[in-house]
């Protein structure tokens, strides 16, 4: 199995990408008196997610929490990773999905997808949790049709894994063992470990159609 998930991840990494991209917040700091506030400061830190390509043509797959708080957002691809400018192309905030476009001559390889899921088959992840990218981590199927709720959305019949996902797995891909997308990694429970909620593919792959080869 070992040598298996090995040969997968060399082949499947290729179709996996990183997505960076500036967080602005403002915020107002007190400064010798209560009662005498600073000008606002814009704070900046780098947001990390991840995507998967679904279309040769540079489409990409990924949650809209991922980018929706991201200025100018860039995804890096490539044996030699190049950053692209990304573009966003399409959003339904409320399932928290979103398709990103970069601009390049070549021919990106799309992911494969499988509706079919078994409570307790294998299961890997790859992405990019703190910026750590291609990250593979590996786990079982522990239940479907979960309903998970976060402070702006309502998520229904997800996926629960305890393959180990971090801030910045978010947008990634949750596969089988033959390699197939089975759905995307979208929530964590900080507060618990090994609990993780992916996105099945029978939620999402309706709505992208117009962006599949």
């Amino acid at each position: 199995m070992n040598s298996r998930i090995t040969d997968l991840y060399r082949k499947l990494k290729r179709r996996i990408v990183s997505i960076e991209g500036m967080e602005l917040s403002e915020r107002l700091d007190v400064v010798f008196s209560p009662y005498l506030l600073s000008p606002e400061r814009t704070e900046r830190k780098i947001s990390y997610g991840s995507g998967m390509i679904i279309h040769p043509k540079g489409y990409i797959l990924t949650c809209y929490h991922v980018v929706a708080g991201m200025k100018a957002a860039k995804v890096k691809w490539g044996k030699n990773p190049q950053l692209y400018q990304a573009r966003l192309v399409w959003a339904q905030s409320d399932k928290d999905l979103a398709v990103l476009k970069i601009n390049t001559s070549r021919k990106l390889p799309p992911v494969t997808f499988c509706k079919e899921t078994r409570v307790g088959e294998r299961v890997f992840a790859i992405g990019n949790p703190f910026g750590f990218e291609h990250t593979l981590t590996m786990g079982v199927l522990s239940g479907k049709g979960r309903t998970v709720s976060t402070a702006n959305n309502e998520y229904e019949d997800m996926l629960q894994t305890d393959a180990t996902l971090n801030p910045g797995n978010s947008g990634g891909p949750l596969f089988n063992t033959k390699g197939q997308v089975i759905g995307m990694n979208a929530i964590i429970i900080q507060s618990h470990q090994s609990m993780g909620f992916a996105i099945p593919t029978s939620t999402f792959l309706p709505l992208i159609q117009k962006f599949l080869p």
